[in-house]
């Protein structure tokens, strides 16, 4: 996982993201998120990652802390059965700010993207006690073209324009908040303690058992369940779906697919 606070226009944002086998795409993540039109915004990413991958993450640290960014690193060998409650209870307790994203790795954001939204989370909407989680859809670039676009880069590095080569694609619209999905969540009205009550079940699509292994699985949609935790979910406008872009991808993990292919 990738934990990224940073603070914009006196509203104070954690950007969480998971990362296992998507460093590549993570470069463009990150590019994007550099490219904002308002350089001057400090971001900080804590960064969790397979301890076995450390040299990698340590060559992009160092390439874009020369953009300004702040990157801490720390290895979790859970990541390897994407114990994602575990690292999400962990960035939970830690986080500092008032608003939290969880989203994945592999997106890519307009320019313009964090600056708008600071200014659409102060609006009194928002204020509400019962609005814990702002949510919004996504478009996805087809495999093939993203594919042929990732590849034609070496890794890593900072990718110039990064928003442009992704945005003239053609795009798919999805509409679902799944578990890495954009997931602003208003931390006021957030259990610091976590929303997995047992850490050794704390995997996101199905619960492994104490051994860790995929042995007596317990169904329990708990992301689900964390989004009920948090209170009411309220859409942001159609704009923030439609100017963040998912670069499509084939999942190698131990299910051997990916959800957007079997939509």
């Amino acid at each position: 996982y990738e934990e990224v606070v940073c603070t914009i226009m006196n509203t104070d944002f954690t950007i969480a993201v998971q990362c296992e086998n998507y460093e590549n795409r993570l470069c463009w993540m990150l590019s994007s998120i550099a490219q904002q039109i308002d350089g001057s915004i400090p971001i900080t990413f804590m960064i969790a990652h397979r301890t076995r991958k450390t040299e990698i993450y340590v060559r992009i640290k160092e390439i874009f802390s020369k953009s300004g960014f702040d990157i801490v690193l720390t290895g979790h060998d859970k990541m390897a059965l994407q114990y994602r409650g575990l690292i999400r209870n962990i960035q939970l307790g830690a986080c500092q700010t008032e608003w939290m994203l969880f989203s994945d790795c592999d997106m890519v954001y307009n320019p313009q993207y964090f600056e708008l939204l600071a200014k659409e989370v102060t609006k009194d909407e928002y204020s509400d006690k019962r609005d814990g989680m702002l949510i919004a859809g996504r478009y996805s670039n087809p495999i093939e073209e993203t594919n042929a676009l990732v590849d034609g880069f070496s890794y890593p590095q900072q990718i110039s324009a990064a928003w442009d080569r992704a945005d003239v694609l053609e795009k798919i619209r999805r509409g679902n908040v799944g578990a890495g999905y954009f997931q602003l969540i208003n931390m006021k009205h957030c259990p610091h303690g976590g929303y997995y009550v047992d850490p050794t079940k704390c995997r996101d699509r199905a619960w492994y058992s104490k051994d860790g292994t995929s042995s007596g699985m317990h169904k329990t949609r708990s992301d689900h369940q964390f989004r009920r935790r948090i209170g009411k979910k309220t859409r942001l406008p159609q704009w923030f779906s439609q100017h963040q872009i998912h670069l499509n991808h084939m999942r190698d993990n131990q299910e051997g697919f990916h959800l957007e292919q079997v939509r």
